[in-house]
């Protein structure tokens, strides 16, 4: 076994953000999480998702969805809080958009502390004339301090309810 194997999670993480920071392409994270067992179970618990389509250029729409329905499930399954959640994509396909709304669900009921989305609709979609409309549950996400939106509309109750975060920057 090698020696990192043995430290505690957390601060495999905190090397694992410098090695594998975002923006980078998954590749390079996929050859981390082959080292051995240990390491494949740490970057599945790995606390910063990046689910940004353009830095999937060499694999297909599909192999992109299935890999945030992929990593989301092994993500949840430990039941554990995202620091950071990333998704940044366009919808072709009403599929595409029930994966996203799936996980974006999953990921919200677990917590996350910041969470920039950007969900445009291609001049392809069926649903082209409508931005993404961002579920409720993100209105009830305790731990959520920081909110970065584009080519989304916020819940219809947003106003309603009182929000605590500490920043919320909306984007064209």
């Amino acid at each position: 076994m090698d020696l990192i194997s043995q430290l505690p999670e957390s601060i495999v993480h905190r090397i694992l953000s410098f090695l594998v920071p975002l923006h980078t392409p998954p590749a390079d994270f996929v050859r981390v999480s082959v080292l051995s067992k240990t390491w494949f179970h740490l970057t599945a618990s790995y606390p910063h998702l990046d689910f940004t389509i353009r830095n999937f250029t060499h694999v297909s729409r599909e192999s992109f969805f299935k890999y945030i329905e992929y990593t989301t499930s092994r993500f949840c399954h430990q039941n554990l809080t995202a620091y950071t959640l990333r998704l940044i994509t366009d919808l072709r396909e009403s599929a595409e958009l029930d994966i996203v709304n799936r996980c974006l669900e999953l990921l919200l009921q677990n917590g996350v502390y910041d969470l920039v989305i950007g969900v445009a609709n291609s001049s392809e979609s069926p649903f082209a004339s409508t931005n993404y409309r961002l579920p409720n549950i993100l209105l009830s996400i305790s731990v959520l301090d920081s909110l970065d939106i584009g080519h989304c509309e916020l819940p219809s109750s947003f106003m309603l309810d009182t929000v605590m975060f500490k920043s919320l920057r909306p984007h064209k």
